[in-house]
């Protein structure tokens, strides 16, 4: 509904809501899969490392290079994990779901599409992450100065649920409109925006036939 909302400047969501319903169920049951998924597997690996903690903290001397080695890669295997899940859903959030909103697909029939425009440009995407990175850190920065300039005023605002979303609508408005307009760049098929006349600009008729 926000994507819709964005793309077509418009306010509204009873349209969207009914429109997209079936997009919405796909996506809720994807993101309900990924997260169950992401949840179990970093849990195991993090759950893996208690024993070889235990038997440190208990002075067990037996393998300590050994344990420290395990659970160092326990970590390391869990913090990946974390990684590549968060991936799937930045992606996911910034171009499959534009993806279903053009096309009307289900999600992983949009997954494949993106997946096709990724394998061609891994470079391009991985920049795009990056660049990302330096936008996040960049707006924790400005809400954190706001929220200290402001004695925390602003921080209690922003915590209230719909009064703090309309505080940070420009912020979202922002990061919703910058994925559209990168993946608009890869061709006329994924410009989401509604096309609008220039204002004052008459269109020009074709002339008449004469008779």
């Amino acid at each position: 509904m926000f994507l819709h909302c964005v793309a077509e400047n418009k306010a509204e969501v009873k349209l969207p809501w009914h429109k997209f319903r079936q997009q919405g169920n796909s996506l809720f049951g994807f993101r309900l899969v990924v997260g169950i998924i992401a949840f179990v597997s970093i849990a195991l690996f993090l759950c893996m490392t208690i024993v070889p903690i235990v038997l440190l903290a208990r002075g067990s001397s037996y393998a300590a290079p050994a344990m420290i080695a395990g659970i160092v890669l326990l970590a390391l295997i869990a913090i990946s994990l974390g990684i590549v899940f968060a991936l799937i859903l930045k992606f996911m959030e910034d171009f499959v779901v534009p993806i279903m909103y053009l096309r009307g697909y289900q999600c992983m029939d949009a997954w494949s599409e993106f997946r096709s425009l990724l394998a061609g440009n891994k470079g391009k995407f991985t920049l795009y992450i990056l660049f990302q990175i330096v936008i996040a850190i960049a707006i924790g920065i400005i809400i954190l100065a706001l929220v200290c300039v402001t004695c925390c005023c602003a921080g209690c605002i922003m915590a209230i649920p719909y009064i703090g979303t309309v505080f940070l609508l420009p912020i979202l408005v922002f990061s919703r409109s910058y994925s559209l307009y990168y993946l608009g760049q890869y061709g006329g098929q994924y410009n989401v925006f509604v096309p609008t006349e220039p204002a004052g600009e008459q269109v020009s008729l074709p002339p008449e036939p004469e008779q």
